[in-house]
C-alpha cells in the first residue's frame, strides 16, 4: 500500500502490517512530532462490487453509482455511531475516518486506538477463569452502552474483541463488516456462523439478544479449552465434519453441556444466554452482567479461602519446622556447650599458659622462704619440747626401775600359740590364770620396756648437754 494513497492524514506513517481480514487490512501507524509519538491502528477497506452483486443490480436496473453512493452513506452513518460510542469504556474508540473514491469503488480509512486482539492473546496463552469472567463483564458493559444507542452488533466473535494494555476488554468493528458484506456480495446473512444465533442463521426476525447469544458462545469456547459446544473433547485435532455436526446440534437447540471450566454454575449462565428461544435468554446485558458478577465474587471468595487455607497450612508447617529446628538448635547448642567446656579451655588456656606462669613464678619464690622459716621454727620448738619431756621421763623411769628391782618379781611371758587362732576347736588351750599382782607386774614391765627405749637416747642427749656444762671461766660444772 502506498503511503500517499493509504494515509489521508499528515505526519502519519505506516509502521507495519498487523492483520488481514476479509474486507481489508490492519496496520500499525504512528505520528511523530517534537513532543510525543502517537500510535494508532489503521483499518483500510477497499470497496468494490463482485460479479454476482453486479448482475443482481443490473437485473433490477439499479444504477451502480447510486448504489455505491447510498452504501457509502450507510457506512458513514455506522462510523458516526461508533464515534459516538468512543467515550464508552469497553468499546473500541474510533479516532478518525476518511473515504477516497476509486474508479471501481472507493477506499475506506478508519483510524482507531491500537489494541491487541483476543485471537492474538489466545495464541500466546490460555485465559484464566477470572479473566474469562472479566471479559464477559466488560463486554456486557459495552453492549449496555450500545443498547442505549440502539445499536446491534450482530457479529461478536474473538476477532472483534480486543484488550488494552491495562487489561480492559473492548468490542470493535460495529456494523461495518455486515454492511460491507451486504454491499459487496449477494449474501444477506450477517455474522459468523460459529457464533451466530439460530434466528439469524435461519433468516428470521431477531433483536438485541442475538449479541448476548454470541457472547455466550465466545465465553463457552474460552472456558471449554478453546472448543465450541458439542465438539469432541477427547481429541486435540478435530475434523471439519466434527465442527459441522456440533454447529448443527447447537442451531437445532440442543442443550449445551457444562464447559470444562466453571462447572454447573457457569454452565447455567451460558445455557440461559444461548437459549434457542430468544424469550428464554437474558433480556438485557445488565441481567447477564449481574449473574457473571455474582459468579466472579464467589470465585474470588473461594480463591481467598483457598489462599487462606494454604497460608494457614504453610504457617503450621513453618511452625513445625521452627519447633523442630528449635529443638535441633538446642541440641546443637548443648553439644556445643559441652564441647566448649572441654575444647575451648584447652584451646584458649594453652596459648595463655606461658604468660600466666611467668608472673606466678616470682610469687611462689617469694612465699617459699617464709614457709620454710615457719617450718624450721616449728621444728625447733617441737624438738625443745621433746627434750624437756624426755628429761622428766628419765627421772620417772629411774625411780620406777629402782622400785621394780627391789621387788624382784620375775616377768612372765607366754609363748604365742598359733593353734587357738587358726583352729580353736582342734585342741583346748590351757588357761593360765594371772593374779592381779602379776597383771600389774606385766603392765609395769611394758612401761619399763617403753622407758628403756629412751636409755640410749638419754645417754646421747646427756653427752650433748654435757658440752654445755661449763661456767664462764671454762670450768666444768657438776
Amino acid at each position: 500500500m502506498g503511503q500517499e494513497k493509504a494515509l489521508p492524514w499528515k505526519n502519519w506513517e505506516v509502521v507495519k502490517l498487523i492483520g488481514k481480514g476479509t474486507y481489508g487490512d490492519v496496520y500499525e501507524i504512528r505520528k511523530e512530532n517534537t513532543q510525543y509519538a502517537a500510535r494508532a491502528a489503521l483499518k483500510v477497506i477497499h470497496v468494490s462490487l463482485d460479479e454476482q452483486k453486479r448482475r443482481e443490480l443490473e437485473s433490477e436496473r439499479i444504477s451502480l453509482a447510486s448504489y455505491l453512493q447510498e452504501t457509502q452513506a450507510n457506512i458513514t452513518s455506522e462510523i458516526n455511531i461508533m464515534e459516538s460510542l468512543k467515550s464508552a469504556s469497553h468499546i473500541v474508540a474510533i479516532e478518525d475516518s476518511e473515504i477516497q473514491e476509486e474508479p471501481d469503488g472507493w477506499t475506506l480509512f478508519i483510524r482507531m486506538e491500537l489494541l491487541k486482539s483476543l485471537v492474538q492473546l489466545r495464541s500466546e496463552r490460555n485465559l484464566t477463569m477470572k479473566e474469562i469472567l472479566k471479559l464477559g463483564l466488560d463486554l456486557c458493559d459495552g453492549l449496555q452502552a450500545c443498547r442505549k444507542k440502539g445499536v446491534i452488533h450482530r457479529d461478536i466473535k474473538p476477532a472483534n474483541i480486543f484488550i488494552s494494555e491495562f487489561g480492559e476488554y473492548k468490542l470493535g468493528d460495529f456494523g461495518i463488516s455486515k454492511q460491507l458484506e451486504h454491499t459487496m456480495s449477494g449474501s444477506t446473512r450477517a455474522g459468523t456462523e460459529s457464533y451466530m444465533a439460530p434466528e439469524v442463521f435461519y433468516g428470521k426476525v431477531y433483536d438485541a439478544t442475538v449479541d448476548l447469544y454470541s457472547l455466550g458462545i465466545v465465553l463457552y469456547q474460552l472456558a471449554n479449552k478453546g472448543k465450541l459446544p458439542f465438539v469432541p473433547q477427547d481429541r486435540e485435532v478435530v475434523s471439519y465434519s466434527d465442527v459441522t455436526k456440533a454447529k448443527q446440534r447447537r442451531l437445532k437447540g440442543e442443550i449445551l453441556p457444562d464447559p470444562a471450566m466453571g462447572g454447573h454454575v457457569l454452565g447455567d449462565i451460558l445455557r440461559k444466554a444461548c437459549a434457542v428461544n430468544p424469550r428464554d435468554r437474558y433480556q438485557s446485558p445488565q441481567e447477564m452482567y449481574e449473574e457473571l458478577e455474582k459468579l466472579l465474587q464467589s470465585y474470588d471468595q473461594n480463591q481467598k479461602d483457598q489462599e487462606t487455607a494454604k497460608v494457614s497450612e504453610k504457617e503450621r508447617a513453618e511452625e513445625d519446622i521452627h519447633f523442630f529446628s528449635g529443638l535441633e538448635d538446642d541440641l546443637e547448642k548443648t553439644e556445643a556447650e559441652k564441647t566448649e567446656a572441654v575444647k575451648p579451655e584447652r584451646v584458649i588456656v594453652q596459648p595463655v599458659e606461658p604468660e600466666n606462669k611467668t608472673p606466678k613464678t616470682p610469687k611462689k619464690s617469694s612465699k617459699m622462704p617464709a614457709i620454710i622459716g615457719i617450718l624450721c621454727i616449728a621444728g625447733i620448738a617441737m624438738a625443745a619440747f621433746g627434750y624437756m619431756r624426755m628429761g622428766n621421763s628419765q627421772k620417772i623411769e629411774s625411780k620406777e626401775n629402782q622400785e621394780v628391782s627391789a621387788t624382784a618379781i620375775p616377768t612372765i611371758s607366754a609363748a604365742p600359740t598359733e593353734a587357738p587362732i587358726e583352729t580353736p576347736t582342734e585342741a583346748p588351750v590351757p588357761t593360765v590364770e594371772i593374779s592381779p599382782t602379776e597383771a600389774a607386774l606385766e603392765e609395769n614391765t611394758e612401761e619399763t620396756d617403753w622407758f628403756n627405749d629412751f636409755d640410749n637416747r638419754d645417754s646421747e642427749e646427756t653427752d650433748w648437754f654435757d658440752d654445755w656444762n661449763y661456767d664462764e671461766n671454762g670450768n666444768k660444772v657438776n
